[in-house]
This record gives C-alpha cells, sequence and structure tokens, in this order.
C-alpha cells in the first residue's frame, strides 16, 4: 500500500510538472470571478466543513466580466484555496475578497493559518520549493505561470504566527505576452 501510495504520489507530481512546462493555448470567454470562486468553494464544501474552516465572502456587487480562460482561473484558485486549507489545517477562516477598478479585478485570499516564515516569503513562488512533506513545490509556481500568461499577477503577504493574503490581479481582457507562445 505504502508504494502504491508513492507511485501515485510521485505520478501526480510528473503531471504537474509536465503541465508546468508545456503551457496549453487559453480558451477565451468571458469569465464571472465571483461565480468561479462560489463554483470552487461548493466543490470544496465537504473539506471545509470536515475541517472546520469558515469561508467569508466580500465580493463586489456586479463585478464586471473579463474575458480571461475559465479553465485556468479555476486551476489557480483552486491551487490557492488547497494551500489555504492545507495551512490552516482544522477550526480557521479563509477570506474573499473581490474587486475592480480601471486595470482589472481584484481577489484576495487570507487565511488565518500560521503563515510564512519570513525567510521563505520570497521562495513560495519558486518551482519545487515547499515546507510541505506531501508538497510538490509547483501549485504556486504554475499559479504565476498561468496568470502571466493571462497579463496578472500574484503577491503575498505573510507573517508567521498571523496568517497569509495573496493578491491576485487580473485584467479585464487577455492579454497576449510572449509567454504565451
Amino acid at each position: 500500500d505504502q508504494v502504491k501510495s508513492e507511485v501515485s504520489r510521485s505520478q501526480k507530481s510528473i503531471d504537474k510538472f509536465l503541465r508546468f512546462i508545456r503551457p496549453v493555448h487559453p480558451v477565451i470567454t468571458e469569465v464571472n470571478i465571483n461565480e468561479i470562486l462560489d463554483d470552487l468553494l461548493e466543490f470544496l464544501s465537504s473539506e471545509l466543513d470536515f475541517r472546520n474552516i469558515k469561508v467569508k465572502r466580500d465580493y463586489q456587487d456586479h463585478v464586471p466580466c473579463i474575458r480571461s480562460d475559465p479553465s485556468k482561473m479555476r486551476q489557480v484558485f483552486q491551487s490557492i484555496f488547497l494551500n489555504a486549507i492545507s495551512a490552516i489545517g482544522k477550526d480557521g477562516e479563509i477570506n474573499l475578497t473581490t474587486g475592480s477598478d480601471k486595470n482589472g479585478i481584484r481577489v484576495t485570499v487570507s487565511d488565518n493559518g500560521p503563515g510564512i516564515q519570513q525567510e521563505n516569503v520570497e521562495k513560495i513562488f519558486d518551482p519545487l520549493f515547499t515546507t510541505k512533506p506531501e508538497g510538490s513545490g509547483l501549485g504556486l509556481a504554475i499559479c504565476v505561470s498561468i496568470l502571466q500568461r493571462m497579463g496578472g499577477g500574484i503577491y503575498v503577504r505573510s507573517e508567521a504566527g498571523k496568517g497569509t493574503s495573496l493578491l491576485i490581479e487580473l485584467p479585464f481582457q487577455f492579454k497576449l505576452t510572449s509567454k504565451n507562445k
């Protein structure tokens, strides 16, 4: 059983790595970010309930749609949610905030987990960097890659013992960058 478990874990890491180095061309459509967040929270609801993690939403009413790849947006936010859930463990809270300005949409995902040690804050987006024994170190690196290809960005604010906040910026219109090719 242990060998099967390790083989399965290794295969998942290899699959993530291959997706990281071999990006797929995006499929661009109208995306309502609030709906994507709600869909993912519904998908993760049993895990959130099991761990007694509450989610507080502070969504901008009628947040404008963006033109982006909905499956890639789901991938980004699912990875971020799973990291927050893992960091919290049990009995915690995730806060989601959405808003917009003239440049696009902003989403903030904050958790009240243990935070990130200062020496690791700059490393969390590096490929293969992880502090989790079961982690591959590819989740946030893939998020950065996807967001950069979409013309967006991701920024971290964390303090050990006080939780972590990730700010995700998404342009209204998918922007073709040299990383898209």
